[in-house]
């Protein structure tokens, strides 16, 4: 099947009352939808999480776009790496060097094969 921007319009399903398309598309601001984590408990984390996996599989006659999920009570992510790794943003893993033969110039098999079960 391939959808088009008429399918996603709604072009196929025509409200009878006002005779216009009715979209598919809808934004999840424009509704109640909650996504934000309020209190980082474990049960309204899980919840939120639910609620975003569900939300995410919606398909077909309502399709949702925008914020499943936001969680400000967290430390960005930016600051949880170069906790763990100093110098990540000066030298993040997608600039690191890859020879020319597009092998990785660093052989991880060792850790690799420590982990193998």
């Amino acid at each position: 099947d391939l959808y088009t921007r008429d399918w996603f319009g709604g072009l196929d399903q025509i409200n009878e009352e006002t005779k216009k398309p009715t979209p598919r598309i809808y934004n999840l601001a424009d509704t109640d939808y909650d996504p934000v984590v309020h209190y980082s408990t474990i049960d309204e984390l899980n919840e939120k999480l639910a609620q975003a996996l569900q939300k995410s599989l919606e398909w077909d006659n309502k399709i949702p776009t925008g914020i499943f999920y936001k969680n400000e009570l967290i430390t960005p992510y930016t600051k949880r790496i170069t906790d763990k790794i100093p110098n990540y943003l000066e030298n993040p893993a997608a600039k690191q060097k890859i020879s020319k033969n597009g092998k990785p110039t660093t052989d991880v098999s060792d850790i690799l094969d420590s982990l193998s079960v």
